[in-house]
Order: structure tokens, then C-alpha cells, then sequence
């Protein structure tokens, strides 16, 4: 029995070595097929990336590194690739006027370019941003189906009117477009304001051209001499409205279009300013002197004489027949500065912010009388800064006023 019991053992060993022999094929060929399973899923990864997959005859497991290395050089590319179409997209996004927000429903903020955080007075900064208010309240419309929202708000202090443009991009995310309409609103409340105010200064002189036609046409058969006062109160508010009418289409043009610069002498055109005045201020007894300096300034020549003539017409509205007006032009670090001071009542420090103002005046009354139309010193204003320069005034109360404006010398 031990004889064969001793037989049977290289047998057993024989199997038990097949035995084992087949169940570690068996697992490597489980595993193999595993690894090739990877390796195709990874190839096809690669491909879908646009990346190349490299195929070779060596086993599976080197075509899986290989594939893997594949995918490693091509999520780099692709990596790449969107950090320069972010950079392209922050700098375009960088160039716009308009504010461009991109707004979770949530009420953050997924994207915003550097207008927009002006606007909206957020700093910089990376990862999500909780939007303000006004902002939550616009993501409203991500949900509301609506295909395009428009809305005006006011914003932040000093206030800032917004105009913004909402369009859902998804069920989660909605686009909103913003423009700042400040100065819009700002120049329409003017004109808003410089229409009525012109509506009413136009209709006091024609008011009082009515009702002195009517006294004369009454008066001229029974009373000549009242009717001789009237005419010549006709007269004065005839040319107070010839004035005002003048002035507004002064400053018609001046809004209408840019000026036409050159190189101008402004001396010449300050001293023939002065000299065409003269006669009218001798014969208010005022005595107008002048003292100038050779400066050229590049500058459109009509609106220079404009603003000049417009500050002396000032000076000698608020003048007193024995005072004097005296006229400067002198040259200050690269401007030109034009004077022109007078020995007048002066104006209260309550309304020197406000001298320069349309139709703006101390002395309603005298301006009246004088013809004034409120418009001069505005006029100046205007012309002074679209040509570069400014405006200012200095006045003590019984001593007199001096107004200046400058530009830059050529």
C-alpha cells in the first residue's frame, strides 16, 4: 500500500501543479482583460480630446502606460488651451464699457469684468462673489422664463442710475448686460431745466413787448408823451430779447459741433475785443484799460472773442459810471489766463459756486435793466473747458469782482 501510495504522488503533484497553473491563468487572463478594458477606455478618452493614441505591439500594460501618458500630455493641452481662452475671454471682457455679469440663481456671482465691479464698487478678487442686492433681486428672472428683461435701478452713493439687460442662459445662470445712464439722466435733468428756464426768461420781454404795444396803439392819439415812454420801453425789451435769443443760439452752436482750432494770437483777439467796447463803456462813463502779453494759443478764434466779449459785457453791466474795468492777459505755467476785474458792487460768497450757472443771477433786477441774459459767464464756461481750460472768480462785497478764464498755450 506505501508502494503505492508512493506512486501516486508525482501524479497528485503533477495535477496539483496543473491545477494551480490554470487558476493563476485564469486570474492573469481576468486581469488582462481588465487592463485592456482600461487601456481602451483611456485611448478613447484621448481621442475624444483630440489627443493622438499611440499604439505599439508590447503588452497591455505598456499600451495602457502609454495610453495614460497620452492622456496626461493632452488634459496639459487642453488645460493650456482654456487658460488662454480665459485669458482671452477676461481680456476682452476687460475692454468693454458695458458691465457683463454672469449671476448664479443663487445670488452669486459666477463672472464679472472690471466695468462691471466698477459700477457695482466690487473689489478684485478670485472664486464666487455674493452680488449686491440689486443684483439678487435681477436673478429673479432665471427663473421666470422670460426671454429677455430690461430694468433701470439706482445704485450705491453718490447715487449711480444703472441700466441693466437680464437673459437666462440656463435654469441656473442669466446674463445681465450693464450700462451706466448717470450721464444721460444728468444731461437730460439739464436740458429739462434749461428749457423751462429759457421758456420763462423768453416770456417776460415778450410779455412786456405785448403790453407796451398795447399802451402805445392806445395812448398815441389822446397822450404822445406816454406813448413816446412806452416806445422806448418797447425798444430796450426788443433788444433785452434780440439779446436773449442771441445767446441761446450762441450756445445752439456751441453744442452743435466741435470748433475748428488753429494757432490764434490771443492778444489780437483780446485787444480787439477791447477796442470794439470801448465807445459803449466811455459812454457809461467807465474807463476800460487793457494790459497784454504776446501769447498764442491754439484755439478756435470766433469762440475766444466770444468768451472775451462776453466778461466784458459782464464788467460793464455791473459797473458805475467813474469806476474803471481792467483787462489781463498774462501766462501762467503753459496757460494763457485772460482777467478782466471790475470796481463793482461784488457778489455775495453764498453765490460764487453758482455764478457760472445758465441764467444764473446775483442781481436779478439790475440784469434786467442792463440787458442782461443770465447766459454770458455760462457761455465762458463752456468755451474755457471744451477748449482744455477753466474758469474762476474772485469778489469781496463793495470792492469788486475779477473773472478769469485760461486755456493752454499752443
Amino acid at each position: 500500500m506505501l508502494a503505492g501510495i508512493g506512486v501516486l504522488a508525482p501524479s497528485l503533484a503533477v495535477l496539483l501543479a496543473v491545477v494551480v497553473t490554470a487558476v493563476v491563468l485564469l486570474a492573469g487572463r481576468a486581469e488582462r482583460r481588465k487592463i485592456r478594458s482600461m487601456r481602451e477606455r483611456v485611448e478613447t478618452a484621448v481621442a475624444a480630446q483630440g489627443g493622438t493614441v499611440v499604439r505599439h505591439a508590447g503588452s497591455d500594460v505598456d499600451r495602457l502606460a502609454s495610453a495614460v501618458g497620452g492622456l496626461i500630455k493632452t488634459t496639459e493641452a487642453v488645460a493650456t488651451r482654456s487658460e488662454a481662452l480665459v485669458q482671452d475671454r477676461d481680456a476682452i471682457l476687460s475692454t468693454l464699457g458695458e458691465g457683463v455679469v454672469v449671476v448664479e440663481k443663487t445670488g452669486d456671482i459666477h463672472l464679472m469684468n472690471d466695468a462691471a465691479r466698477r459700477m457695482l464698487d466690487i473689489g478684485g478678487g478670485s472664486g464666487m462673489v455674493r452680488a449686491p442686492a440689486s443684483i439678487r433681486r435681477l436673478a429673479r428672472h432665471i427663473s421666470s422664463g422670460a426671454a429677455l428683461a430690461t430694468e433701470g435701478f439706482e445704485y450705491g452713493r453718490p447715487s449711480t442710475w444703472l441700466h441693466a439687460t437680464v437673459k437666462p442662459m440656463d435654469d441656473r445662470r442669466a446674463l445681465i448686460v450693464l450700462h451706466d445712464v448717470t450721464a444721460n439722466r444728468h444731461a437730460a435733468e439739464i436740458m429739462k431745466d434749461f428749457v423751462a428756464d429759457a421758456s420763462h426768461e423768453l416770456k417776460t420781454p415778450v410779455a412786456a413787448l405785448i403790453a407796451a404795444s398795447e399802451t402805445i396803439v392806445s395812448a398815441l392819439p389822446d397822450e404822445p408823451e406816454t406813448a413816446a415812454t412806452f416806445a422806448e420801453h418797447l425798444h430796450d425789451e426788443a433788444l433785452r430779447l434780440a439779446a436773449l435769443v442771441s445767446d441761446l443760439l450762441d450756445l445752439s452752436r456751441l453744442e452743435a459741433a466741435s470748433p475748428a482750432m488753429e494757432v490764434v494770437s490771443l492778444s489780437r483777439i483780446v485787444e480787439s475785443e477791447v477796442g470794439d467796447r470801448r465807445p459803449a463803456f466811455e459812454a457809461s462813463g467807465i474807463t476800460l484799460e487793457a494790459t497784454l502779453i504776446d501769447v498764442d494759443v491754439r484755439a478756435n478764434a470766433r469762440e475766444m472773442a466770444l468768451a472775451v466779449g462776453n466778461l466784458l459785457e459782464n464788467a460793464r453791466a455791473y459797473s458805475e459810471g467813474g469806476s474803471a474795468v481792467r483787462v489781463t492777459l498774462s501766462e501762467d505755467e503753459g496757460r494763457a489766463v485772460v482777467a478782466v476785474a471790475d470796481e463793482g458792487s461784488g457778489i455775495p460768497a453764498r453765490d460764487l459756486p453758482r455764478i457760472f450757472e445758465r441764467f444764473y443771477r446775483v442781481d436779478t433786477a439790475r440784469s434786467r435793466r442792463s440787458g442782461g441774459t443770465g447766459l454770458g459767464l455760462a457761455i465762458v464756461k463752456y468755451i474755457a473747458e471744451r477748449h482744455g481750460g477753466g474758469v474762476d472768480v474772485e469778489s469781496e462785497l463793495g470792492i469788486g469782482s475779477t473773472f478769469r478764464f485760461w486755456i493752454p498755450t499752443a
